[in-house]
């Protein structure tokens, strides 16, 4: 999929109390999901790689996201 529609004002309902790092890792995961137009991956391992997700801070949040909203 080369686009999909973002409704700002939803995203921001549904995100306003993500931090700077859990709106990044939202989005990449986001992304990532539309890109394959199938499930995430399961290894996380493998999503810490999609997502660019090289701290431990980093990594937390992408857990937090898949775990929230995945």
């Amino acid at each position: 999929m080369q686009w999909y529609k973002h409704y700002v004002a939803d995203y921001q309902q549904d995100t306003a109390d993500l931090t700077l790092i859990e709106h990044g890792a939202y989005r990449s995961l986001l992304d990532a999901y539309y890109q394959r137009e199938s499930p995430l991956p399961s290894d996380l391992s493998l999503l810490y790689r999609i997502t660019h997700a090289h701290t431990r801070r980093e990594r937390e949040a992408v857990r937090m996201i898949l775990n929230r909203f995945f």
